[in-house]
């Protein structure tokens, strides 16, 4: 897929993402963010270390917590993040994960330290 472009998914210039996590997870995780407006993203960083995120379009504030708040919720009852996870690498999958720095993830509470 080459680089991660903001407004690739939205068309907008500006999305809140949210979400965070370590390795890349599974077809479910996208459904639940499609249910919300939302999406889901696996990436593979220039180091190889598989992280992903959710995103939607930049709203403001009080949009963009509901979206993220009912797609956490979803996760939650899927399971969580743990139970999503995409324990193998897929090397089909693989060649769509996107690359992007690490510094670039904003707006999110549940980060992980990297």
């Amino acid at each position: 897929m080459g680089e991660y472009r903001f407004g690739l998914h939205s068309g907008e210039v500006s999305e809140y993402l949210f979400g965070v996590h370590y390795g890349h997870l599974t077809a479910p995780a996208d459904q639940i963010a499609g249910r919300h407006g939302a999406w889901h993203v696996n990436y593979t960083d220039p180091h190889g270390q598989r992280r992903g995120w959710f995103a939607c379009p930049n709203r403001g504030a009080q949009f963009d917590q509901a979206i993220a708040r009912a797609v956490m919720a979803d996760i939650d009852r899927a399971g969580g993040i743990e139970s999503l996870r995409r324990d193998e690498r897929d090397p089909a999958a693989d060649r769509f994960c996107v690359n992007i720095e690490p510094s670039e993830i904003v707006n999110s509470d549940r980060v992980p330290p990297l």
